[in-house]
């Protein structure tokens, strides 16, 4: 029996979600390192072209952090506090921390399974209602009462399609149609 996705707990969704990128995520890297096996030399030639064109900058980068580092250090050895060194790129990442806090103090905590399956409850029992089993069954038997009728003069048989239908009411159709469901497959035959 498959289980709807509306009665599974934030948690069940998202260790679903979690199994299928895992599953997508496994596939993704086997075409990855195929692609890798097949062209090795055009990727490694291309490489060393990016870390040859870019080998200036990147040492220069790592000499500022090193130096950071280093000048970091001295300051905590001679019992000063560390100097700021990016106050704007601090800044920047204090804000969307921040930004974060918000959103989890307004989110509400994922509700349990119990919870979860009276909500659901509730909102069916409130909100305009799908059709159900009777209304489908009611048009069946009312499409079938049409055939009956279109085909019983033209086969003269008028007298038994209408102790057919009139023997039992409408109700009583609906009730029979909802309770035999191959009878909405097989269309009574």
């Amino acid at each position: 029996m498959k289980i709807s996705r509306a009665s599974l707990t934030r948690e069940e969704l998202n260790r679903l979600r979690r199994e299928r990128y895992r599953v997508t995520a496994a596939e993704h890297n086997r075409k990855r390192r195929e692609h890798r096996r097949a062209n090795a030399a055009e990727i490694n030639r291309k490489k060393r072209e990016w870390i040859k064109a870019h080998a200036a900058e990147v040492n220069r980068q790592q000499r500022e952090a090193y130096r950071r580092r280093v000048a970091a250090r001295a300051a905590v050895r001679q019992g000063g506090r560390i100097a700021q060194t990016r106050p704007a790129r601090q800044a920047a990442a204090e804000e969307p921390a921040k930004r974060v806090q918000r959103v989890r103090e307004l989110r509400q905590e994922s509700p349990t399974r119990e919870e979860s399956a009276r909500r659901w409850l509730k909102s069916r029992e409130q909100g305009e209602r799908s059709p159900t089993a009777e209304e489908p069954a009611r048009r069946w038997v009312e499409w079938r009462e049409r055939q009956n009728s279109a085909a019983a003069p033209a086969n003269s048989r008028g007298a038994s399609a209408g102790a057919r239908t009139g023997s039992r009411g409408d109700d009583e159709d609906v009730e029979a149609a909802t309770r035999d469901r191959r009878r909405d497959n097989t269309h009574g035959l």
